[in-house]
């Protein structure tokens, strides 16, 4: 995950600021909106999750 991006995310977990975003689900066609309240940023396995 590009650094800016992890930022951003960890400042919206910090803050308690809502997230809207498209989502591309793996082995799916188009974009779908997702709008999240933000709760942890958690990393397994060398892959980062937002957890809201």
């Amino acid at each position: 995950m590009p650094l800016d991006v992890l930022l951003t995310l960890a400042q919206a977990v910090r803050d308690r600021v809502t997230l809207r975003f498209d989502y591309l689900p793996r082995g799916e066609g188009d974009p779908q909106p997702r709008r999240v309240e933000p709760h942890h940023l958690v990393t397994s396995h060398g892959r980062w999750y937002l957890l809201g």
